[in-house]
């Protein structure tokens, strides 16, 4: 068995491992190192990834763009963070849809969209209170928006909360089994 870097790990195995790391939407598909990509391009590929249902693969391209954007055109950027965190809550991945909402929000604080999928992800995660309060940010600058409204109403229908303490030192939010 051939070995790499003198780890001792078959190399079948590593490539075992990539292969179904890609299967899941966790490793990207290898690329020439030398392509480079530029942001509107990805971006483009990640709508078009998104349009057929892959959101896994619109998620890392997405991300990609956004990393290309950088600094440079930020509106792009958080265009394509947001979009991300929309990939991530279709793909019930709060967590990560909260971490590239917030990364969008660092870029532009007013980004209605990076809100409202920050908003979704706060509740998918059962923070009820900080997903209120992002919910009320929303209303008071969209007030007609439908989806907006529709979010309200969903998180109405989700019971108050009592503060858990989390192994990060933060509280989650958890249900009461006496329906407080």
């Amino acid at each position: 068995l051939a070995r790499i870097d003198g780890i001792g790990c078959p190399t079948s195995m590593v490539k075992v491992r990539i292969d179904l790391l890609r299967d899941d939407g966790l490793a990207a598909a290898p690329e020439e190192p030398d392509e480079v990509e530029a942001p509107e391009a990805l971006k483009k590929r990640g709508d078009a990834a998104f349009r057929r249902g892959e959101a896994a693969a619109a998620a890392r391209l997405w991300t990609r763009a956004a990393a290309a954007a950088g600094r440079d055109d930020r509106r792009l950027a958080v265009a394509c963070l947001a979009n991300t965190a929309r990939a991530h809550i279709d793909l019930s991945r709060a967590t990560d849809a909260l971490r590239a909402a917030a990364e969008a929000l660092a870029l532009d604080p007013e980004h209605a969209r990076a809100r409202y999928f920050r908003a979704r992800a706060l509740l998918a995660l059962g923070r009820r209170a900080d997903a209120d309060e992002a919910i009320a940010w929303l209303v008071a600058r969209e007030p007609g928006n439908p989806r907006v409204l529709e979010l309200k109403a969903e998180a109405a229908r989700v019971p108050e909360a009592a503060d858990v303490p989390r192994a990060d030192g933060d509280a989650a939010r958890v249900p009461r089994a006496d329906g407080d």
